[in-house]
C-alpha cells in the first residue's frame, strides 16, 4: 500500500485522497454548495471504492448536504473569522468502516470530562522552546520518524517540511541539549483567521515533562499576535495525554470522525477540539 495519500485540486478546492487513510478529504473550507465538486469527488470516491467522504462545511452547504445522505460528526465553532462554525459532514460508503469500539473512545472523554483549565508549570531549564526553519528539516523528519509509525502527511520527508514552511505552517521546536526532541505546528488559514495546531511530537524519553502542553502554549500566545480568532486539534480518541493536555487548555470538546484517519499504523478515530482566543 503506497504509504501517502494524494493531494491535489479538484475544482478549485484543495482534496487529499487514496487507499492510506481510504478516504476523500476536502481539506478547503466549503462555505457555499458546489454541486459539481460533490459530483467529482463522489465519482472519485467510487471509483476507487474508498470508504468514507468527509467535508469540512459552513451552515449553509452543511445542510444541503445532509440531503446528500451526509451526516455531522463534529464541529469547530467559530471557524470563520469568529463568526461562522466548520461542521465535519461525512458519508460512509462502506457501514464497516463506521464499526468502532465506542468503549475504548468513551473511556478517554469519561475521563477528561473530569479535567479543568490549568496552566503548566514553567517549561524547565534543561529544554528550550523556539521557531523551526529550513535547516532543521532533517531532524524533524527523523524525530516524526520515531515517533509514528504512519502518519496522514508526508511530515517525515524533509522538502515536504520546508514546503509547508513557506506556504502556512510554523513549527515550533522543544531542544534538549541542542537536539531536537519535540515538535508541534500551527498550520494556519488566514482567510479564516483559524488555525489547526497539529504534528504534536514528543520523543518519548522526554515524555511526562508537559512538553506538548508548553508548545501549544507558545503557539497560542503567537496566533494571538496575529489576531487568529480559533484554534483547533484533530486528535488520536484512543490517546489520553493528547486529549488531557487539549482539555487542560480549555478547548471545548467538538465530537469525535469514526475511524478518520491513518496515524501510527491503522486507520484510527480522531477527536476535535477548538478554542476561541482572547
Amino acid at each position: 500500500m503506497n504509504r501517502r495519500d494524494t493531494i491535489k485540486e479538484i475544482n478549485g478546492f484543495t482534496v487529499q485522497f487514496g487507499k492510506f487513510s481510504d478516504r476523500v478529504y476536502l481539506l478547503d473550507y466549503l462555505e457555499k454548495y458546489d454541486r459539481l465538486l460533490l459530483e467529482n469527488i463522489s465519482v472519485l470516491a467510487q471509483y476507487h471504492n474508498y470508504s468514507k467522504i468527509i467535508i469540512k462545511a459552513g451552515k449553509d452547504a452543511a445542510t444541503k448536504l445532509e440531503k446528500d445522505g451526509f451526516a455531522c460528526e463534529g464541529r469547530v465553532e467559530g471557524y470563520h473569522k469568529g463568526q461562522q462554525d466548520a461542521l465535519f459532514m461525512v458519508r460512509y460508503l462502506n457501514f464497516k468502516r463506521y464499526e468502532h469500539d465506542k468503549k475504548d473512545i468513551a473511556q478517554v472523554l469519561e475521563k477528561t470530562d473530569r479535567m479543568h483549565e490549568e496552566k503548566p508549570d514553567n517549561l524547565p531549564d534543561m529544554y528550550q522552546i523556539r521557531p523551526l526553519t529550513f535547516k532543521d528539516a532533517p531532524e524533524m523528519a527523523a524525530l516524526f520518524k520515531r515517533v509514528f509509525a504512519t502518519y496522514p502527511f508526508p511530515i517525515f520527508e524533509e522538502e515536504y517540511l520546508r514546503e509547508t514552511m513557506a506556504d502556512n505552517c510554523t513549527y515550533l521546536g522543544v531542544f534538549f541539549q541542542e537536539k531536537l526532541i519535540g515538535v508541534s505546528n500551527c498550520e494556519t488559514s488566514k482567510d479564516h483567521l483559524a488555525c489547526e495546531m497539529t504534528d504534536f511530537a514528543i520523543d518519548e524519553r522526554h515524555r511526562g515533562q508537559k512538553l506538548a502542553r508548553h508548545l501549544l502554549q507558545a503557539m497560542e500566545e503567537k496566533l494571538r499576535e496575529m489576531d487568529f480568532k480559533t484554534v483547533y486539534t484533530i486528535a488520536r480518541a484512543a490517546s489520553l495525554p493528547m486529549n488531557a493536555t487539549f482539555k487542560k487548555a480549555g478547548y471545548v470538546y467538538g465530537g469525535t470522525l469514526i475511524n478518520n484517519t491513518q496515524i501510527s499504523g491503522s486507520i484510527e478515530s480522531m477527536n476535535i477540539y477548538y478554542k476561541t482566543l482572547a
